[in-house]
Parts: C-alpha cells; sequence; structure tokens
C-alpha cells in the first residue's frame, strides 16, 4: 500500500475528508465529533470547506492511499505570521446546532454513564429569557 501525503487544494476533496472524519470518530463514538458534524455530513462538508476558504491560516493535510484513493487521515492546521492570541477574539457560537438543542448534552451524558458505569437521570429545563 503507498500513501500520499497531500494538502486540500479543492472543495471536491471535502466529501471524501468528512466521509473519512466521520468513519473514525464514529468507531469508537467520539461525542465531540457531534458536536462539529452538525445534523448532515453534506452541511459539515460545506461548513469545514466554507470555514478553510474563508481563513487564510488554514491548512488540511490528509493522506490519501494512491491505488484506492481513499482517504485515510486529515487534520486542520491553522498557521499563523503572527501571534494569534495578541488580540482577545470572540468566542465561536456554534450556529450550525439547533437553537434550544439539548441532544448533544444528553448524547454525552448518555456515553459518560456507559463509560463511566453510573446510573443516570436526566433532567432538562428551558433556558429563562
Amino acid at each position: 500500500m503507498a500513501l500520499k501525503v497531500k494538502e486540500v487544494t479543492s472543495d471536491e476533496v471535502f466529501p471524501r475528508l468528512v466521509a473519512t472524519l466521520h468513519e473514525s470518530y464514529s468507531k469508537p463514538y467520539n461525542v465531540f465529533w457531534d458536536i462539529f458534524k452538525g445534523r448532515s455530513g453534506e452541511e459539515c462538508q460545506t461548513r469545514f470547506a466554507q470555514w478553510h476558504n474563508s481563513d487564510p491560516t488554514s491548512h488540511w493535510i490528509y493522506v490519501e492511499e494512491t491505488e484506492t484513493g481513499q482517504i485515510i487521515g486529515a487534520t486542520q492546521w491553522n498557521i499563523y505570521e503572527k501571534n494569534p492570541y495578541a488580540e482577545a477574539k470572540p468566542p465561536m457560537a456554534a450556529y450550525w446546532i439547533e437553537e434550544g438543542s439539548c441532544s448533544i448534552t444528553t448524547d454525552m451524558g448518555t456515553v459518560l454513564k456507559d463509560v463511566l458505569r453510573y446510573g443516570a437521570s436526566i433532567h432538562s429545563r428551558l433556558r429563562a429569557e
């Protein structure tokens, strides 16, 4: 098996890249992937490409199996020419998650309950305005 390291240079790579990320974060299950992937793979591909294209410091590096073209791993790096923390930036808003959605925290609690073998009950309430 011959492998080649490549950098994303077009949006056409994102469907295969996100599919690989989804598979790798699903086995074993990683609840934090649910936070970033959003509701659908297609939306995730579009959002990741948009983030990448709008950020000149973004570099997606991936490894491809040359015979099949299958992506077997990927990582995203931000490479800065100056200190990115010199000025405070606003926190990132998770606009891709529905307002008032509690499924992610519910999923996280369920996974932690199973992993840590705790008994659990889930309580929820609407946020006071």
